[in-house]
């Protein structure tokens, strides 16, 4: 009889076999779910920063190319026009300036043409892969007055369903620019980034305002001996 007792002491009951499991059970649910959501949180964080690297670089490059504006003494050889396109949250406008870089960047020394550019940034269709991205005409110019409405496609940015640019005069931001209008104060270009095949993800947003520097406005000359020599004078505050 006390053999039998102790036995049955050093054993484990149907009810606390049943508690065990059921304990076991809920610690490998919660360790499988804090597992999922991390795998989930880090999974976001790295399609965002993906996403993100795309509109930082369009906006670099824009940034750049507006920082190499053509500027010249004569208005009308100064071009920079944007055009409004798309609806208010789907945005595809367009932006034309002339800029200058090297020649050789496209071409070989010996081949270059002209150090001016017109460049030409807007949303093109991804008939491959659907959805759009930004695009990059360039094409070298010999007259400024006369631009140059070919030139090179590059494809500079994925992911990108929204562009937007708008200009200051000095009193009130435009989503049009003209030509007759001379050269803004201030661009703004806005971006939405999505991928439209994960769209469980929430779009990005991001912008920036680019300032482009004082524009030459008169020529001074100054002696250098028997010649002068025009050079291009910037506002002061002097």
């Amino acid at each position: 009889m006390n053999l039998q007792k102790k036995y049955k002491h050093n054993g484990f009951t149907l009810l606390e076999l049943l508690l065990a499991t059921a304990v076991g059970t809920l610690v490998i649910v919660v360790a499988l779910v804090s597992l999922r959501q991390v795998s989930r949180s880090r999974a976001e964080a790295q399609y965002y920063s993906d996403i993100s690297a795309h509109g930082r670089y369009a906006l670099n490059r824009i940034r750049d190319d507006l920082a190499n504006f053509y500027r010249s003494l004569n208005p009308e050889e100064m071009r920079l026009t944007g055009a409004e396109g798309g609806s208010e949250d789907e945005a595809t406008d367009r932006l034309r300036a002339q800029v200058v870089q090297e020649g050789w960047i496209h071409g070989k020394p010996s081949d270059r043409r002209s150090d001016i550019y017109e460049v030409e940034y807007g949303l093109c269709e991804d008939a491959v892969q659907g959805g759009t991205f930004l695009a990059r005409r360039c094409g070298a110019i010999e007259d400024a007055a006369l631009g140059n409405e070919g030139g090179t496609l590059t494809r500079v940015a994925d992911f990108i369903t929204s562009i937007r640019f708008e200009y200051f005069d000095g009193t009130d931001w435009q989503r049009n620019w003209e030509q007759r209008q001379g050269i803004p104060t201030l661009v703004r270009v806005s971006l939405v980034l999505a991928d439209t095949k994960r769209p469980l993800y929430r779009p990005i947003h991001i912008s920036q305002t680019i300032s482009l520097e004082p524009i030459p406005t008169r020529a001074i000359e100054i002696e250098d001996g028997d010649r002068t020599a025009g050079i291009q004078k910037t506002p002061t505050t002097e």
